[in-house]
């Protein structure tokens, strides 16, 4: 017996989505075994041909039973309330633009047709056009919704006594809504584990229907409304479910007495936007995403930062980015010489980053924390992609967030070393060299390098280099090459990585090149970055 209520329960799972825990086992069993009796059949396997057919009256009773359709008109009414204010402020700003609101999950109608009550309100004062989809599994709930007849304790639990009065007529059995009221909802059957969801909803009521699924499917449905809801749009979830593990799609709109709805987000500034507003000639030149190269990503093992460039939106181009990133990770935290297991990432360079690929982003750091690998520092000098990252919680996911100017990072070669004596500071012929990231800097950190002349000389500094960045906190460094007579060839390259480096933790450098012209000169030609000279 326990076999068959497994099969049952798996049958309902693969149709509906909904999930029957173990410990719900016995009422199935109950249920299942008064059925067998009252149909007259011989045992379970036959019961089996009768729900084969997930639109049987048979399979619908089945999954009536195993949830709960008590509802009431404005249940949880401080969520109504809040829907009230969200449509007015609605209606006054756009006051002919309609709006479209879904109550998925509707059961016998209450929630819908209090969705309507406000609707009516807010229509009479604004003359705003509102629309209701209502949608439920279950056809028989439908009809009861679409006769509209309730019961004493649906109308009156939590309902506002004065629209009782207005929009309700008294009957033996309890209420009847008015026709006014009705004209708002349209009733559909919709499987919101299998069937497609409408488009283009500014508001959607889903409460207390989560709960049934199992966490993978509730994802994915979490995942349909964010595709179904216009940009800004609103999620109103019973209290006891959350979307707070899906903050990089949905903001909560927390209130004194918690969490009552979620607001949908984008990094895409084109989702939503009024296109009345905006020529044809325009959006003509839009190029296709496919237009622009794939993002890229790249080590910088000076300061062990990876840096991540341009457009990454996409699956094709979301799955290469998360490839390329783990890719670096790991083969710089295992088995590499240095054995690197705290990273810091650099989107100084990212143009734009989508809703799905900061949530693959945040799924490959937290899979990162499982091998033991930290995400130290995030820099971001771009105030938008800071507030994706803010708000979509990668930030929380580091040890440190660093907000770095957008100004640029002043560089300053001078030709002759500051004497030990402060009396004795003497700068001739200086020449200074500037690319500005920000001002207050005040003392500098040193590094004096000896040699330049062989490769061993090279690898020594190198080290000293990479060491170097990694101890001194402070903000403007000095390196001293006043000794320098003669620089090996091979030392360009070596500095040109500097260079690339060292604008992740330092804002400015002061290059110290003593009388030496041709040692001076040699560091003006090997600069990359655009420099000005003074």
């Amino acid at each position: 017996m326990f076999d068959l209520i497994k099969s049952v329960s798996k049958n309902i799972t693969e149709t509906t989505g909904i999930e029957i825990s173990s410990n719900r086992y016995h009422l199935l069993e109950r249920y299942l075994n008064e059925r067998i009796k009252n149909l007259r059949i011989k045992n379970l396997q036959d019961f089996m041909l009768y729900i084969e057919d997930s639109n049987s009256e048979e399979f619908i009773q089945l999954i009536n039973t195993i949830t709960v359709n008590e509802t009431y008109f404005f249940r949880h009414n401080d969520q109504f309330e809040l829907l009230k204010k969200l449509l007015s402020e609605r209606a006054r700003s756009k006051p002919y633009q309609s709006v479209k609101i879904w109550s998925a999950g509707c059961a016998s109608g209450p929630e819908p047709y209090s969705l309507a009550i406000i609707a009516k309100e807010i229509q009479d004062l604004y003359g705003t056009e509102i629309s209701i989809l209502a949608t439920d599994i279950d056809e028989n709930e439908l009809n009861a919704a679409r006769e509209s007849i309730f019961s004493e304790r649906a109308v009156s639990t939590e309902m506002p006594q004065k629209f009782q009065h207005i929009y309700f007529n008294k009957i033996k059995d309890g209420y009847t809504l008015k026709n006014e009221i009705k004209k708002y909802v349209k009733f559909e059957k919709l499987n919101l584990f299998s069937n497609d969801f409408p488009n283009d909803m500014d508001f959607i009521f889903c409460r207390n229907v989560l709960i049934y699924f199992n966490p993978e499917n509730q994802l994915k449905i979490k995942t349909k409304f964010y595709q179904s809801l216009k940009n800004n749009g609103y999620l109103f979830l019973s209290p006891s479910e959350s979307l707070f593990e899906y903050d990089e799609y949905f903001l909560p709109i927390n209130s004194e007495t918690g969490v009552k709805a979620y607001r949908k987000w984008t990094t895409d500034r084109r989702d939503g936007e009024d296109k009345r507003t905006i020529s044809q000639e325009v959006i003509d030149r839009r190029r296709p995403l496919e237009c622009y190269p794939l993002p890229t990503i790249y080590l910088n093992d000076f300061t062990d930062t990876i840096h991540i460039a341009g457009i990454i939106a996409g699956k094709n181009r979301i799955d290469f980015f998360t490839t390329q990133l783990l890719n670096v990770f790991f083969k710089y935290s295992a088995g590499a010489s240095k054995n690197i297991t705290n990273f810091n990432l650099n989107f100084n360079d990212m143009v734009w980053m989508s809703n799905d690929a900061i949530n693959a982003l945040k799924k490959s750091i937290k899979e990162l924390k499982n091998s033991s690998i930290k995400i130290n520092k995030i820099f971001c000098n771009n105030q938008t992609a800071r507030i994706w990252l803010e708000t979509s919680g990668i930030t929380r996911l580091s040890q440190n967030y660093f907000i770095i100017s957008q100004e640029k990072t002043e560089f300053i070669i001078k030709d002759k070393i500051e004497a030990a004596s402060k009396t004795q500071m003497q700068v001739n012929n200086s020449k200074k060299i500037e690319k500005k990231i920000t001002a207050g800097i005040k003392h500098p950190g040193k590094l004096k390098c000896r040699s330049l002349k062989t490769e061993n000389d090279i690898n020594e500094f190198y080290k000293s280099l990479v060491n170097f960045l990694k101890i001194n906190s402070d903000s403007r460094i000095e390196i001293d090459f006043s000794d320098i007579i003669e620089i090996n060839p091979k030392f360009a390259y070596i500095w040109r990585r500097f260079l690339k480096a060292f604008t992740d933790t330092h804002n400015k450098i002061c290059l110290l090149t003593g009388e030496n012209k041709k040692t001076r000169d040699w560091f003006e030609k090997n600069n990359e970055i655009q420099l000005t000279i003074k």
